[in-house]
Formats: C-alpha cells, sequence, structure tokens
C-alpha cells in the first residue's frame, strides 16, 4: 500500500477523534496501543458516510 501523506493522516485522526469524542492526541495514543493502523478503515468509513 502507498504511503499516506501527512494531510490524510490528520484528516483520519480528526475522524476517528469526532467519532468518539475524544482528542486526537488520544486517538493517536490508541492506535499505538492498538498495534494497527485504523486511518484507512476510518477513510472507508467516512467515504460510505458521504
Amino acid at each position: 500500500m502507498a504511503s499516506k501523506t501527512c494531510a490524510s493522516c490528520n484528516s483520519a485522526r480528526h475522524a476517528l477523534a469526532d467519532l468518539t469524542g475524544t482528542s486526537i492526541s488520544n486517538v493517536t495514543r490508541w492506535t499505538a496501543y492498538a498495534k494497527r493502523d485504523w486511518f484507512d478503515w476510518i477513510a472507508c468509513r467516512k467515504e460510505l458516510q458521504g
């Protein structure tokens, strides 16, 4: 998979923060704890929701 730009990662972080009602720094820590990149999933969900 191609590497993501900082802008797309930031957009995904903002989207996840909005969905979960938490801060971007908390989202960043959470993804590190989960040991998985969730940004693709968030981007797909956001795209499906329009």
